[in-house]
């Protein structure tokens, strides 16, 4: 059970992590050496802060709700339509998953050989589902080529470089 939970955990990582990635990074605000400090310990230390306390704590609830705080102190914003979504993705995930675990326990409590044909049938229909998303999804050529070229990162940069160009709030 451990491994197939660590199995989990790590595919959902290597399939979907690029998304928190780039959600956390770019689209909720901008972020610079100080303020991406500030968003860091803050998030650190509400979750060594609750950990200590015994209190569960979502470590992306935490990082995210840093990341808008240090957007909104250094005066670059925040998205609030993303962050909208994200919160709207929040509510609805704690009912959806309940009602999951409660339809997947209900299956079950039937007789032994239904039981096991129902949640096979759930397990091979999702398998199913995620491999073809895996397969669809986008692929590291797609992220090589937004990667600068050997020539562009060899170029010395100024010792205080400028950011030019604005963040996703404008």
């Amino acid at each position: 059970v451990a491994l197939s939970a660590y199995g989990a955990i790590a595919l959902g990582t290597l399939w979907g992590g690029w998304r928190i990635i780039e959600t956390m990074g770019l689209k909720i605000t901008t972020l610079h050496a100080n303020s991406g400090a500030a968003a860091n310990i803050g998030a650190t230390t509400a979750i060594f802060g609750a950990t200590s306390l015994g209190m569960p704590i979502s470590t992306t609830h935490a990082a995210a709700g840093s990341v808008v705080g240090a957007g909104v102190a250094s005066g670059e914003g925040a998205n609030w339509r993303v962050i909208g979504e994200m919160l709207l993705a929040w509510l609805i995930t704690i009912p959806a998953v309940g009602a999951v675990a409660f339809g997947l326990y209900w299956l079950t409590q039937l007789p032994i050989v239904l039981a096991w044909i129902a949640i096979g049938a759930i397990v091979i229909v999702f398998g199913s589902w995620a491999i073809w998303a895996m397969l669809h999804t986008i692929h590291a050529s797609d992220v090589e080529a937004e990667i600068l070229s050997e020539d562009e990162l060899e170029e010395p940069l100024p010792m205080h470089p400028r950011i030019e160009g604005h963040g996703p709030v404008e």
